[in-house]
């Protein structure tokens, strides 16, 4: 996990206090996506470290919209969505660098 999520994630947990950004939800489901295909053998570890992750990010839209109408909360779920298509090159390159590193292993 990129170091500066994993920072936030610590300190969310110490604080008990959870606010988690569409942009470091993205991250965390791209890099778990990422690892489950690329080490088999950690599948149900990736799956059991998602899940208090999940809550989380359910925690924070739930923070961020409770107070406000229907709309409000779709339109947060959209820009949601558009943080998830704006990362996915990211996403595209973590299979590109490990595709290029297996190659030149051999």
């Amino acid at each position: 996990m990129p170091g500066i999520v994993l920072t936030r994630m610590t300190a969310m947990v110490h604080a008990d206090h959870y606010d988690m950004s569409a942009e470091e939800w993205a991250t965390v489901v791209y890099l778990m996506l990422f690892r489950f295909c690329e080490y088999g053998s950690e599948r149900e570890q990736l799956i059991e470290a998602l899940k208090p992750l999940y809550f989380a990010r359910s925690l924070s839209f739930d923070y961020k919209t409770w107070r406000y109408s229907i709309r409000y909360a779709e339109e947060e779920i959209r820009q949601q969505m558009r943080t998830f298509h704006w990362l996915r090159p990211w996403l595209y390159g973590l299979f590109c660098q490990r595709t290029r590193s297996r190659a030149a292993r051999g």
